[in-house]
This record gives C-alpha cells, structure tokens and sequence, in this order.
C-alpha cells in the first residue's frame, strides 16, 4: 500500500496492514514523521478512532446549523456532506 495523503480510506488501508503485518509504501512527501511511536500501536489505533468519532460530531453539529438555517431548495442530500456541507448555487450566466 502507498500512503498518498490523509484519508479515511488510507486510515483503514494502514489498521489493515498492521494486522496483516503487511509492508507499507511511502514516498516522502514531509508531513509524515517516520520516527517511532511514543505509545502502543493498539492505542495509536484507538486514539485515531477516537478522533474519528469527535470530527464525525462536529461536522453533524455544524451541518445540523447549516441544514436549519438554509432553504431546502439549496440543499443537496444528506450523503453529499460527507465532510464540508454543499448547497447548490444559481449559475450566474458566464
């Protein structure tokens, strides 16, 4: 596997890894820290999770604002705000 950039889907791709014990690629690209751990990859894992679950929060919090304040009309379904909320806009005709 190649780590490219930070994802959900890399999140899962490397857990997969670590329980395989399966080889990771990474082309250095400065923003991963290659040195060890200062905790247990268990509780690396967990702490990530962790996170995962306080971002999900914070985004439903914020698109629950965002869904009560804009018209419907703007709005695209609920599965289009994965991690930003998206209304749609008129085109202005240029």
């Amino acid at each position: 596997m190649i780590l490219r950039r930070r994802s959900r889907c890399d999140y899962g791709k490397l857990q997969s890894c670590h329980s395989f014990r399966a080889g990771i690629g990474y082309r250095d690209c400065k923003w991963l820290d290659l040195s060890g751990l200062d905790v247990s990859v268990d509780d690396y894992f967990a702490n990530v999770s962790d996170a995962m679950r306080r971002a999900d929060r914070q985004k439903e919090f914020l698109n629950e604002i965002y869904a009560s304040q804009l018209p419907s009309e703007v709005q695209l379904p609920q599965e289009f705000h994965s991690w930003r909320f998206n209304v749609l806009v008129p085109n202005n005709g240029n």
